[in-house]
């Protein structure tokens, strides 16, 4: 019987399994647990709040973890106090959010063309009516300026598919060049390799843009030699040169934007190599181009 109830209570003091570990910074940093327990009780019971402090002083660093026994207790909290309520002594309001991704990149949306006057509560209201809204942030500039775009967090992937099904594309809002934008915001991944690429390309170009090549003779200039197999003799205009390794190079970006966007049958993944050797791409000293090869291997999943 005793160890009945000893079970029972111990369940009772556990929070429910999917309870959200909230993150909250800008609070005064004279605020220690007992303070913030007092105020998030307001929104329900809390199980455990850690105050983030500095190892060698042991003061605080003026930001928490909160975690509640209900998810619906955290919610609310956030919707009350995440970018609303500014504590006493601060400059900026709480920042509320999960401390864990709980794969929130399946039910994250990042949401374009927006209207430069909308705010958060005006995004909430707009995609609230498809379900649970977990976090709502509009984007801004330096100056507190709206860039016209924001992330919306659903609850659950469902509610974040049928919000891209109703909303994209779906109106033109004041101020925007073209129909509001809903799509699933990019995973830190996807940014890295957009990242990559971008940076690849401009290599690329840089590269090409600027080498500086005399103008030469072509091979009408010494017809002895024009039927000489890769003679040192044939050579290439400047400009001629310069288009040739353009292509190359726009093929290569090409080829390269496949491998990092996509392309291959679903659920295939595959990795692109390009080889750019010493025998693939190689100039001697009277400027003739003797070979141009590039390799794409495939590579089987892993």
């Amino acid at each position: 019987m005793n160890t009945l109830i000893s079970r029972k209570m111990t369940s009772q003091d556990q929070p429910d399994p999917d309870n959200i570990k909230m993150f909250v910074g800008q609070i005064p940093r004279t605020m220690d647990e007992n303070d913030l327990r007092e105020m998030f009780s307001e929104f329900g019971r809390v199980h455990q709040i850690n105050v983030l402090r500095d190892k060698v002083t042991g003061l605080s660093k003026g930001c928490c973890f909160v975690t509640f026994y209900t998810r619906k207790s955290a919610l609310e909290a956030q919707n009350a106090l995440h970018n609303v309520k500014t504590l006493a002594g601060m400059h900026h309001p709480i920042q509320m959010k999960p401390a864990d991704s709980e794969n929130r990149n399946e039910r994250k949306l990042f949401v374009g063309m927006l209207s430069k006057k909308c705010t958060e509560s005006e995004v909430r209201t707009m995609f609230s009516v498809y379900g649970v809204i977990e976090e709502c942030s509009v984007l801004r500039d330096t100056n507190g300026q709206s860039k016209g775009c924001a992330f919306v967090t659903f609850t659950s992937k469902l509610c974040a598919s049928q919000a891209i099904k109703a909303m994209h594309h779906s109106i033109t809002m004041e101020g925007a060049s073209s129909p509001l934008v809903v799509k699933f915001a990019d995973t830190q991944k996807e940014k890295d390799q957009k990242r990559l690429h971008q940076q690849l390309q401009a290599n690329l170009y840089n590269l090409a843009a600027g080498i500086q090549l005399p103008a030469t003779p072509t091979t009408a200039a010494n017809p002895t030699n024009a039927a000489s197999h890769h003679s040192p003799t044939t050579y290439l205009t400047a400009a001629i040169f310069q288009q040739q390794l353009n292509q190359m190079l726009s093929n290569l970006a090409c080829m390269f934007s496949r491998s990092v966007y996509g392309g291959e049958a679903p659920g295939e993944r595959r990795a692109l190599t390009v080889s750019t050797g010493a025998k693939a791409l190689y100039l001697n000293r009277n400027v003739c181009v003797e070979k141009e090869h590039i390799c794409k291997d495939d590579i089987s999943n892993k």
